[in-house]
């Protein structure tokens, strides 16, 4: 699979786990654009998906990311230019419940923006969200978006490892992430 990063626009100020509950950041924009987004900028033309966090950040919107089209449209797709996959986090996480139940959540997720809704950990969850999109007239996916993220070459552990490419990125990484 491609290159995917998460969890827009960062969980540098929260300490909540957003498998256990929804994480609250009370930053605002600007420090988000000093640290947590740094990366995101500096990597947005290598990703090909990118993964919301379920977290609010009420001074800056109401909305948990993975549900609000503030973040995923105007932010990540028009400030950031990402033109690649939105994929929602796990809606089975209990950070995920701001937006109702499981339909509802798939429902939000795709109007904010998201392309692609993701249920992981719940059986049942997984089969309303199917039946909701089965059932849906039209789904707002844009297609093309998603064939960006076939794997270009399939990879060993081994291969991975010593693959020139893995040594760039984590560079770039170290680079982007340490504070100056």
């Amino acid at each position: 699979m491609a290159a995917t990063g998460k969890h827009f626009p960062g969980h540098g100020g929260v300490v909540a786990d957003s498998h256990l509950e929804t994480p609250t950041d009370t930053r605002s924009l600007e420090a988000l654009w000093e640290h947590d987004l740094r990366p995101f900028k500096a990597l947005m033309p290598s990703l090909q998906g990118i993964m919301p966090a379920h977290i609010v950040f009420p001074n800056i919107h109401s909305r948990a990311v993975g549900f609000s089209s503030y973040w995923l449209q105007d932010i990540l797709r028009g400030e950031l230019g990402f033109k690649g996959v939105i994929f929602s986090d796990d809606l089975s996480m209990k950070g995920a419940d701001v937006a109702g139940g499981y339909r509802q959540k798939a429902e939000q997720a795709l109007a904010a923006g998201c392309d692609m809704v993701l249920v992981c950990n719940n059986r049942e969850g997984a089969l309303i969200v199917a039946d909701y999109l089965n059932s849906a007239v039209r789904l707002q996916t844009d297609s093309r978006r998603l064939g960006v993220m076939r794997a270009r070459q399939h990879w060993s552990w081994a291969g991975l490892a010593a693959s020139e490419r893995r040594a760039s990125v984590a560079d770039q990484l170290a680079r982007i992430t340490v504070p100056r």
